[in-house]
């Protein structure tokens, strides 16, 4: 039977220093959880998550020969700096509350969709829904709406690796995309407040 070497049992209190993929280190300060082990599978149900600020539960499958990872999480405390296998470009400052469910995969495209989130890094902020699909080589949005108060450029382009705008500043407003980056999809509309010039409003659609 596929499922006669299946080991299962539950974690009532565990601390440990976790490597996933080739990602940043994650200090797990608890975890609670049902385990369930196959030849090629580790899954975890109903877990409890404490980081060192952060507080996240949900569940996690980890296939071992891809060395694939499925995620699927919430989060009412969270700080970036507790998460950087997630996304490592996420700044080391800032959180908030997010639902995330994910495939973080190891050798080809990598899917995200973080919903309900209410995000801030300094005076930035963030609140909807983000979805994409990343690799080393491109980043396509999926079905994304956001809206954002006093969003930098410079926290963009920290975000996406290699995009550089052109006229600095902050935005405030409501944007909804979808695309490659090189073929962006957008319908966007606020105020853009330049670094060296005037605020002005806009629309693109």
């Amino acid at each position: 039977h596929p499922d006669s070497t299946a080991m299962s049992f539950r974690v009532r209190q565990l601390s440990m220093l976790a490597t996933p993929l080739e990602a940043p280190d994650v200090v797990v300060r608890n975890m609670e959880g049902d385990v369930r082990i196959t030849d090629d599978t580790v899954t975890l149900r109903g877990v409890g998550l404490t980081l060192p600020q952060s507080r996240i539960k949900g569940a996690l499958t980890y296939h071992v020969s891809a060395a694939d990872v499925e995620l699927n999480l919430k989060s009412d405390t969270l700080t970036f700096a507790d998460i950087p296998a997630v996304y490592p470009e996420l700044p080391e400052r800032g959180g908030g509350r997010l639902d995330l469910k994910a495939t973080i995969r190891d050798t080809a495209t990598s899917e995200y969709a973080f919903t309900n989130a209410r995000l801030a890094v300094g005076d930035s902020r963030v609140a909807g829904r983000l979805g994409m699909a990343v690799n080393p080589h491109m980043l396509e949005l999926r079905e994304t709406d956001l809206r954002f108060t006093r969003f930098t450029t410079e926290l963009v382009e920290a975000l996406v690796p290699g995009l550089r705008v052109r006229i600095p500043g902050s935005f405030t407003g409501r944007a909804k995309l979808a695309g490659p980056s090189e073929a962006l999809s957008a319908d966007v509309s606020g105020t853009y407040d330049p670094t060296r010039h005037a605020p002005f409003q806009f629309t693109v659609s």
